[in-house]
């Protein structure tokens, strides 16, 4: 009796192994060949898309970088207007000094 249920379970299990192996044959989604061709273009795929980001992060880069020299001469140009405001000021006060230094200098004069 032993033997014969032993008989019967391997029986059962390699046809249910044969059965379940036909299966995964007929419903597998796609051959070998076909999943490598799959894996292949989702590759190129996704380099695509990061040369496409990496020319965008590129141009961003680009632009930020101009723009910042744009700034930065902006900064320059004004801090050099000021400097020759500064300049010019310091001129005019220097100038009204020395006259008002004359002028003090010929008041001084005439009492003396």
């Amino acid at each position: 009796m032993t033997d014969r249920s032993s008989i019967n379970f391997l029986t059962g299990f390699l046809i249910g192994g044969l059965i379940g192996s036909a299966l995964a044959l007929l419903l597998a989604p796609q051959s070998g060949e076909e999943t490598r061709t799959q894996i292949r273009d989702q590759g190129l795929e996704f380099k695509e898309r990061a040369e496409g980001q990496v020319a965008e992060a590129r141009a961003r880069v680009e632009t930020a970088a101009e723009n910042a020299r744009q700034q930065v001469e902006d900064v320059r140009e004004r801090a050099s207007q000021m400097g020759e405001q500064g300049r010019t000021l310091i001129e005019e006060k220097t100038n009204q000094v020395k006259e008002a230094a004359n002028k003090a200098k010929a008041r001084v004069a005439e009492v003396v």
